[in-house]
């Protein structure tokens, strides 16, 4: 999903979010439909297989509202907020991390 896509998911709310969704998803259903109904399928059995191929409808809505800007960032604040609170504890570790680093970075360049 690209980014205008999650910073979207992001400012709106998860009732806007999981109707859009929704939308999508009934589009996208109702698309799948109507090719099984040209292919000559009935339009029951078009309904049945267009529900299969597309799989989980709620997984799918699900999925979509999950992926926004913020979710992201708040994650890697929280993996900074433990890495620096494990260092603290640490200072040898901590300094000879740092020192790897620094020569790590000296041959690199």
């Amino acid at each position: 999903m690209g980014i205008f896509n999650r910073l979207k998911n992001t400012l709106f709310t998860n009732d806007e979010a999981r109707l859009r969704a929704e939308e999508e998803a009934h589009f996208h259903l109702e698309m799948r439909e109507q090719e099984l109904m040209d292919q000559g399928l009935s339009p029951s059995e078009a309904v049945r297989k267009a529900r299969e191929s597309y799989g989980n409808v709620l997984r799918q809505q699900e999925l979509a509202s999950d992926t926004d800007l913020l979710g992201g960032l708040d994650g890697i604040l929280r993996d900074f907020k433990v890495a620096y609170r494990r260092l603290r504890r640490s200072p040898l570790f901590l300094v000879s991390s740092v020192a790897l680093l620094a020569v790590g970075l000296g041959c690199a360049t």
